[in-house]
């Protein structure tokens, strides 16, 4: 992912007990960067569209795909299965 999988944040994801997707990836980006996202101002909605990507990922017909893409300087990978894995990673370096 152009990162260490030390610097990965890892987040589960269960589209039957929990929130929206992209809410999740918001939590997920903010962490990876360690700072606090507004989800109205995060650059997530701009890149993608919410609805389209929550609805790619409902409960059903989702086991066979996982997604890929950059955000808010942060590489963001789903992959599939029972519950959905969240990685994030800053393409940004702290000096």
């Amino acid at each position: 992912m152009g990162a260490s999988e030390n610097d990965e944040v890892r987040i589960w994801y269960d589209p039957r007990r929990d929130r929206e997707l992209s809410d999740a990836l918001v939590s997920a980006i903010a962490k990876a960067k360690n700072a606090d996202l507004d989800p109205e101002e995060c650059a997530l909605f701009q890149d993608v569209d919410p609805d389209s990507l929550d609805a790619l990922f409902r409960e059903s017909g989702t086991e066979n795909t996982s997604l890929t893409f950059n955000t808010n300087d942060t590489v963001v990978r789903i992959d599939p299965g029972t519950t959905f894995e969240i990685r994030a990673a800053s393409l940004t370096t702290e000096d």
